[in-house]
């Protein structure tokens, strides 16, 4: 559940990707782990259904993100669950947390535009954009 109970233990380097991916419609991470500089980034989520996953996995994917090859989304199934989960990993251990915390801010600035992720990402020259302040929602046009 979004946000975390007080007493429940949420790595702070984990927690602003965390809230931006909540903030993504469909989307609910279950857990996390900073990695603590030995183990790569590790947040895990669920996505109420299949349409909800480009939302997530345009901002990780090795073509489209500002970090190539440090991220990656993964299905991940426990053997507790009977449902699939998502897994998404930072593998880079000395930038992860830096990284982290401009995906996430990346991630809010085109919510707060009043943007869909998936829309902005699915355009060539998103990087293009993604550098600059969000305006109006105009990324597809020209």
């Amino acid at each position: 559940m979004w946000p975390p109970a007080e007493n429940d233990r949420l790595d702070p380097e984990c927690f602003e990707l965390c809230d931006a991916l909540n903030r993504l419609p469909g989307i609910r991470t279950d857990e996390s782990c900073c990695g603590h500089g030995r183990d790569c980034f590790e947040i895990y989520f669920q996505a109420d259904n299949l349409t909800a996953l480009p939302n997530v996995v345009r901002w990780f994917s090795s073509c489209c993100t500002l970090f190539p090859r440090d991220w990656t989304v993964e299905v991940w199934q426990g053997c507790e669950h009977d449902q699939l989960s998502f897994i998404i990993r930072g593998w880079n251990l000395k930038e992860c947390y830096q990284q982290s915390r401009e995906l996430a801010r990346r991630i809010n600035d085109f919510l707060k535009a009043g943007c869909e992720p998936w829309l902005m990402v699915q355009n060539r020259r998103w990087l293009r954009v993604l550098n600059q302040k969000p305006r109006a929602c105009t990324v597809g046009a020209g």
